[in-house]
């Protein structure tokens, strides 16, 4: 009863408040199978993997075009960018970053005045610019380095006003959609409001929960679909190898580290992209720790994809994870009846079918 208010909680706050369309919504739930941190807290974490990609004998690319295309033609620097699938691992390395060297330009269509991207990552502001939003400023940015590939990661982290509680404050983390930044949660959610007072704690007198919002990297995406932009890597899931996953590993790991956090009420949600890689990445840290001991205690994500499915529809080689994991973690999806990702296999064959929708798997 407690799992189900808590996660119920987590929905109402994560999702239900999020700016949508306005269209008819379904929703699934599943309960089975202040100060800023400084940057040296949450460095760190995550070290190995490559962050360069490769080529395998006799593995169809992915991806680039219907002949498996990877080069500049493609908005790709040479075929070694070629994208190879595995049903373990999805991906066999962790996606490309955009680069001066080797720009994206097949971007997505949020991008209407750019023609390329040439940093890895863009730098978020932590504060309200959209008119008519509830205004904040939580700014500068945490920032650190990638000990890995050595980029710079950003995220925007809030804290309730007040004394911390004794148990502290239950942990939000925010994951953004495509195209997005950490200023999403500023300017298209209402959750830095929420933030300050609503009690997912589940306790009236511990109001509040400290939220922090991810920033993601510019990746060469290997879809059929232009959509090169702002993302979290959802395709590559070597829990040791994926850059986002250490750097949700180093926030959790240094925000908890700097105080007044509630280790039992660690929570993830998302949108789009963010609500894939949010879940991709609860079911396995509800099970497996960040490298200092945490565990996600809930997910609610809204209008997400299946982070074990192929990266487009009827994908050869499969991308397809081989053995799906089990986890008795709260997850609460949330989703659209109009959206264009696909949330199971029906919808994604419904959608299939439709030559009018850009994106199926997203």
């Amino acid at each position: 009863m407690f799992r189900n208010r808590v996660v119920g909680s987590l929905f109402l706050v994560s999702c239900a408040l999020l700016i949508a369309a306005a269209c008819s919504s379904s929703g699934s739930t599943s309960g089975q199978g202040g100060a800023a941190t400084s940057a040296s807290s949450v460095g760190g974490a995550g070290d190995g993997g490559s962050a360069a990609s490769g080529t395998a004998g006799g593995t169809t690319c992915s991806g680039c075009g219907e002949d498996g295309c990877c080069g500049p033609s493609c908005g790709y620097a040479d075929d070694v960018d070629c994208a190879v699938c595995d049903s373990a691992v999805g991906l066999t390395e962790p996606m490309l970053p955009c680069t001066a060297e080797r720009p994206c330009k097949r971007l997505l269509k949020l991008y209407k005045t750019v023609t390329e991207l040439t940093e890895p990552t863009a730098i978020p502001t932590c504060k309200t610019s959209a008119e008519g939003r509830p205004s904040f400023d939580d700014s500068p940015p945490l920032q650190w380095p990638d000990p890995v590939d050595g980029i710079t990661r950003y995220a925007c982290e809030a804290r309730p006003t007040g004394t911390s509680p004794a148990a502290g404050w239950p942990l939000l983390i925010y994951i953004h959609g495509s195209g997005g930044s950490a200023d999403t949660v500023y300017n298209l959610t209402l959750l830095r409001q929420k933030a300050e007072e609503y009690p997912l704690a589940n306790d009236e007198k511990t109001p509040g929960f400290i939220l922090v919002a991810t920033q993601g990297r510019n990746l060469h995406w290997p879809t059929d679909n232009a959509e090169d932009g702002s993302k979290h890597d959802t395709f590559h899931r070597d829990f040791a190898a994926n850059r986002d996953v250490a750097l949700v590993d180093a926030l959790i790991d240094g925000v908890v580290a700097g105080g007044g956090v509630d280790e039992n009420r660690i929570y993830i949600s998302g949108w789009s992209n963010g609500a894939r890689f949010a879940g991709f990445y609860g079911i396995t840290r509800h099970v497996e720790p960040t490298p200092m001991g945490h565990r996600i205690a809930a997910i609610s994500t809204y209008s997400g994809g299946d982070p074990y499915e192929n990266i487009r529809h009827g994908h050869t080689p499969s991308c397809k994870l081989q053995t799906y994991p089990t986890s008795d973690v709260p997850f609460k999806l949330f989703s659209r009846t109009c959206d264009m990702i696909a949330c199971d296999a029906a919808q994604a064959n419904k959608l299939a079918s439709d030559p009018t929708n850009p994106m199926v798997i997203g």
